[in-house]
């Protein structure tokens, strides 16, 4: 019969493929003990209790708080979906009203639902590749102004970095949201690296915002799920946040995970420095090489102080293709080429993930491809693809907790428009929602939709060719 997900997984080990992809560790052995099967215990005698630590988990949460500036710091071991998910639940109630900025991560619209949290949305700028680029903080302002009133609004989450490594303006996001006396949570999955060199944006703890969300395993060395929450200063309930964390997480956390955890956070503690000063002059070093090619055109500092981007991550490799191919023709190339694998491709796109986990061996790799990629590919100018993966307005006819309790059917996704949404449509990566169930279908979104399918982006809710709408 055989173990298919095994199997596969076996296969692609087996390749020896450079991953400049999700997770971190890049499966650099050096961060990790070779028997984690020793460390998987559960809550028995001096392993403490997670939803209730008063030990080695609670000492470990201290360590972790004071190296990245955090009043408290929570280990959530399935990944920032938890802590998202508990922040919402935290600071809002069913009926409660919270700013989001609508290029959050799906698991936000999960915390509207479980919440029943109204949402009041804002939408990113976008760049001419078609990602969400950052949020305007006068566009919060001016919600907060035109809900001044309004007792029932309680937070602002916004999510910075992007996938892309795109921050918006948090020093001044935070200023207007604490001027209005409201929360602000964010998303700063992507940015759990930022506290190690000054070559990185500003980390989100320190433009004081109220909760952090972090997930390890995105770029630094942790495994799959390693996720840290953090407050800082005195706005949010941390009884009422310890309870959403134990009822959203499972009661039997990995231990494996919160041992390598408060192992990385130590290694960081005595060796970060000197692990970040070797790898950031290797990363713009390659940044220097790959960069100045008209078909392959690396998208860099240029960007900050436009579409509404304060400031970008230099970890992230983001480039424009100027080809008569399109991005996943380019990622099967540097595949069978050059054995190394990307995080994702879009239309005319690819987006790469770097981390400290990164050798010298394998930047090496990536720049003799894309240097390679880059002279082979015939220039083609092309227009924008403004809104390829970011949401457009629409109207919201029921709302998302009621939507997704309606009965669906599925029709043909080109006779969708004007039928309201009942699934999520989401192209993963980035895990943006381009429609949300209860949002009226409309004629722009079918065509969003078409055109990632044509150019082999994955989109979850379309089933072929399909969509489902909710029976009216």
């Amino acid at each position: 019969m055989g173990s298919p997900l095994f199997d596969a997984l076996t296969a692609l080990g087996a390749q020896k493929q450079y991953p400049f992809h999700m997770p971190g560790h890049k499966f650099n052995r050096d961060f990790f003990v070779d028997d984690l099967l020793s460390y998987d215990f559960t809550e028995i005698d001096g392993t403490d209790n997670l939803h209730d630590p008063t030990g080695v988990i609670l000492d470990a949460q201290e360590k972790t708080k004071a190296l990245f500036g955090a009043d408290h710091s929570f280990f959530t071991v399935n990944g920032s979906t938890g802590g998202l998910l508990a922040s919402i639940l935290t600071v809002c109630a069913p009926g409660d009203k919270i700013i989001v900025a609508r290029n959050c991560h799906k698991s936000v619209y999960s915390g509207l639902v479980l919440s029943g949290a109204v949402p009041i949305y804002v939408y990113p700028a976008v760049t001419p590749e078609g990602f969400c680029g950052g949020i305007d903080p006068l566009d919060i302002a001016a919600q907060l102004e035109q809900h001044q009133d309004d007792d029932k609004l309680k937070a602002v989450i916004v999510t910075s970095p992007t996938y892309e490594g795109f921050c918006s303006d948090l020093k001044q996001i935070a200023q207007i949201v604490h001027r209005h006396h409201k929360i602000l949570i964010v998303d700063e999955a992507h940015g759990s690296h930022f506290r190690f060199h000054d070559a990185f944006p500003v980390p989100a703890l320190d433009h004081h915002a109220d909760i952090v969300i972090q997930s390890w395993h995105k770029t630094l060395p942790a495994l799959t799920q390693s996720s840290v929450l953090h407050t800082k200063g005195g706005r949010v309930n941390l009884s009422r946040l310890k309870q959403m964390l134990a009822i959203v997480q499972t009661s039997s956390p990995s231990y494996i995970l919160m041992a390598t955890m408060d192992k990385l956070r130590q290694t960081l503690e005595e060796k970060g420095h000197d692990l970040f000063s070797s790898y950031v002059p290797m990363l713009k070093q390659v940044r220097e090489a790959v960069s100045g090619y008209d078909t392959l055109q690396l998208m860099g500092t240029s960007l900050q102080h436009h579409h509404g981007i304060h400031d970008i991550d230099i970890t992230k490799l983001v480039f424009s293709i100027y080809a008569d191919v399109d991005g996943k023709y380019v990622e099967q190339k540097l595949l069978k080429e050059h054995s190394f694998a990307i995080e994702y491709s879009t239309a005319h796109a690819l987006v790469m993930l770097t981390s400290v986990a990164d050798t010298k061996a394998g930047f090496n790799r990536l720049q003799e491809g894309i240097v390679s990629c880059a002279r082979q590919l015939p220039y083609r100018k092309r227009p924008p693809d403004t809104t390829a993966l970011c949401p457009v307005s629409s109207d919201s006819i029921i709302s998302l907790r009621d939507a997704i309790y309606n009965e669906t059917t599925e029709i043909c996704l080109a006779k969708s428009v004007g039928h309201i949404c009942g699934e999520w449509v989401i192209p993963y990566p980035p895990g943006i929602p381009l429609v949300l169930p209860g949002e009226r279908i409309t004629a722009e979104i079918v065509d969003q939709i078409t055109y990632l399918l044509y150019h082999h982006v994955r989109v979850m809710g379309i089933f072929n060719q399909t969509i489902k709408i909710i029976n009216q």
